[in-house]
C-alpha cells in the first residue's frame, strides 16, 4: 500500500510567483505512487509536472491556466 508523502528539506518551487520571483518551500512533500490515486485508504499528492492519472472518479483532470478574477470564480463554482 502507497505511504503518505514524505517531508523534505526546504527548496525552490519549480514555477516563480506572478512576479517572476522564486518561491521557497519549506516543508515540500513527495508525489505519490499513482496507484495511490485509486486507494482508497491512501492519500495522493502530486507535484507540478508529475505524473497524474487521466481522470478521478470519472471526472477528467485538466491544466490550470491563468489567473481567474472574482467574478470567475463565481461564474465557475455556479457551473460546477
Amino acid at each position: 500500500m502507497p505511504q503518505d508523502p514524505v517531508t523534505e528539506p526546504a527548496r525552490d518551487h519549480p514555477r516563480r510567483d506572478d512576479n517572476d520571483h522564486r518561491v521557497q518551500i519549506q516543508r515540500p512533500s513527495s508525489p505519490t505512487p499513482l496507484e495511490a490515486w485509486t486507494n482508497r485508504s491512501a492519500s495522493a499528492c502530486v507535484a507540478p509536472d508529475g505524473p497524474m492519472p487521466a481522470a478521478l472518479n470519472g471526472i477528467a483532470f485538466t491544466s490550470w491556466h491563468g489567473v481567474l478574477t472574482d467574478e470567475e470564480w463565481e461564474s465557475h463554482s455556479e457551473a460546477v
